[in-house]
């Protein structure tokens, strides 16, 4: 439900606290898996935040969304135009600014 919300750090808490991940074998295993689907997190909650809440939005800061999923400015670019690319997200990049524009779908 967190992760519906955009909110990935409560998603990446619930999954990151289960004892499942001390059980795995091997040196530092639990932690690799850990950090690894914590990015993934991030990177799903960044999609399902800009599905859910793009059509409230007339334009988004580049930089706002990178701090709000603590993402860099390359990954959260990356996310955004693959989006754009398969057509999940009707918007365009403003380089100048730094924004993506929401376009509106009748």
């Amino acid at each position: 439900k967190a992760l519906m919300k955009g909110d990935w750090k409560k998603c990446s808490e619930l999954l990151n606290s289960l004892e499942v991940w001390s059980l795995i074998a091997g040196e530092n295993a639990g932690a690799e898996i850990t950090a690894m689907l914590t990015e993934k997190i991030k990177e799903t909650g960044l999609q399902t935040y800009l599905l859910a809440f793009s059509s409230q939005y007339d334009s988004l800061s580049h930089e706002q969304l990178c701090q709000m999923f603590e993402m860099g400015e390359n990954e959260v670019h990356a996310v955004v135009s693959k989006m754009m690319i398969n057509r999940d997200l009707i918007a365009s990049w403003d380089q100048p600014t730094g924004t993506i524009v929401m376009r509106k779908v009748p």
